[in-house]
């Protein structure tokens, strides 16, 4: 049996870029991926049970251009600026008002960029991972952090595995 890998799974693809509120993608559905979510340091990401953390990267062809990747993801969402719903849920809330049963290739899809989440602040547990990085409690570095979190008296604390400082 010989094994193959199609060329899209082996391009980086054209992401959706969401950058002020109006922004709006619209186009047939052309491809669609279930995959599991990943740190920006390339990390598989699951849930506290160790279920790994999933989301769609959903391909469309706009009339215009080239194809764009919009990728959706759950969760809650509240928004600091505007208005919406994660982008996968926002999606589901869609195909009930077309009363369709579900997301096709073939379809037509619009996503539009309502609103802008608020900040989510992290508190990190003091460890030797956090001490060897030199952070101090009063700074803002920009840094990708890889760890646990967990919520404390209405907190978040995020337990570091590893710090990456961003330059």
């Amino acid at each position: 049996m010989t094994q193959s890998i199609p060329l899209a799974d082996l391009e980086g693809g054209n992401a959706a870029k969401f950058e002020n509120i109006g922004d709006k993608y619209e186009g047939q559905i052309i491809d669609m991926d279930e995959r599991q979510q990943t740190s920006t340091a390339g990390e598989p990401l699951t849930w506290n049970d160790g279920r790994p953390r999933m989301l769609w990267v959903i391909t469309i062809q706009p009339d215009d251009g080239d194809p764009v990747q919009l990728w959706a993801k759950g969760g809650r969402y509240k928004a600091a600026e505007g208005s919406g719903e994660s982008m996968l849920n926002a999606i589901g809330l869609a195909v009930k008002a077309a009363e369709a049963k579900s997301v096709d290739v073939g379809a037509r899809l619009a996503v539009a960029y309502t609103g802008k989440g608020e900040k989510t602040e992290y508190y990190i547990t003091k460890n030797k991972v956090a001490q060897d990085s030199g952070e101090a409690c009063t700074l803002e570095i920009p840094a990708v952090v890889t760890g646990t979190v967990e919520k404390k008296d209405g907190k978040l604390w995020l337990t570091p595995s590893k710090i990456e400082k961003k330059q």
